[in-house]
C-alpha cells in the first residue's frame, strides 16, 4: 500500500460524501416519506429531540477502528433509507415531495492511515483459498446510530460527534463476488449468519467533520 494508493482512496472518499451530502430538504407533503415507510424496509428512527442541541462538530480525527461485518450492515441499511427519504434512489421515477427531518452533515471523513493500511494488509490473507490479488474494497456509507456506538464501545462522551452522522466503511470483498455483499446487505436481518462474517471484518474511518 504506497502514497498513490492512500491518495486515490482520500480522493474516492471524497466523491463519495460530496455525493451523500447533496440532499435537501424539500417542505410540502410527507406522501412519499410515508410510502416508504409502508414498504416495511428498514427505516429511519430518530428521537423528538431538536436536532439543534446536537449540532454537526467535530470530534476526535485520524482515527477508524475495526469493526465486526455485522455491526455495519444496519448502517448502510440506514444510510440508504435516509438517502430514499430524502429523493436519492436507485431508479428514480420522476419528481417527489417531501418533508423530511434536517439531519447533521458530514463533510468530511479522516482516518489514521497508517492503522488503516495495516488492516488492509491483514484482509488481503483473510480470504482462504484466495490470493491478495484477488481481493478489494468497497467504500460503503453508513448512518451511525445509538445502536451502532453501543455495539463497538464508542465513549458516550463522544456521542455527539457521532450519533446521527453519517460515516465511511471500508468492506473487504472477494473481486468476482463483490456483487453478493450488496445482495446480502439488502437482505441481511439481525441474527443473519453469512460466510461474510466468518473472519473479515471492517473498517470505520472514524473521524467525521462538519
Amino acid at each position: 500500500m504506497n502514497q498513490n494508493h492512500l491518495r486515490c482512496l482520500a480522493a474516492a472518499i471524497a466523491f463519495v460524501l460530496f455525493i451523500s451530502c447533496k440532499t435537501k430538504q424539500a417542505v410540502a407533503d410527507n406522501s412519499f416519506a410515508d410510502g416508504y415507510a409502508k414498504t416495511g424496509k428498514t427505516k429511519l428512527t430518530h428521537s423528538n429531540t431538536d436536532h439543534r442541541s446536537n449540532s454537526p462538530s467535530a470530534g476526535p480525527q485520524f482515527t477508524g477502528r475495526e469493526v465486526k461485518f455485522e455491526y455495519s450492515i444496519p448502517c448502510f441499511q440506514r444510510y440508504e433509507a435516509m438517502m430514499k427519504a430524502h429523493a436519492f434512489v436507485l431508479t428514480p421515477k420522476g419528481t417527489v415531495t417531501i418533508t423530511v427531518q434536517e439531519e447533521p452533515l458530514t463533510t468530511a471523513v479522516s482516518y489514521d492511515g497508517e492503522r488503516l493500511v495495516e488492516w488492509m494488509q491483514r484482509m488481503l490473507k483473510a480470504f482462504p483459498g484466495n490470493e491478495p490479488k484477488d481481493i478489494g474494497f468497497l467504500m460503503v456509507p453508513g448512518h451511525l446510530d445509538e445502536t451502532f456506538l453501543k455495539e463497538v464501545g464508542e465513549d458516550p462522551s463522544e456521542w455527539k460527534y457521532k450519533l446521527n452522522r453519517t460515516s465511511i466503511f471500508i468492506v473487504p470483498v472477494i473481486k468476482s463476488e463483490g456483487l453478493k455483499f450488496k445482495h446480502m446487505v439488502k437482505h441481511f436481518k439481525s441474527g443473519m449468519v453469512s460466510p461474510f462474517f466468518q473472519g473479515p471484518t471492517v473498517w470505520e474511518l472514524g473521524g467525521v467533520q462538519p
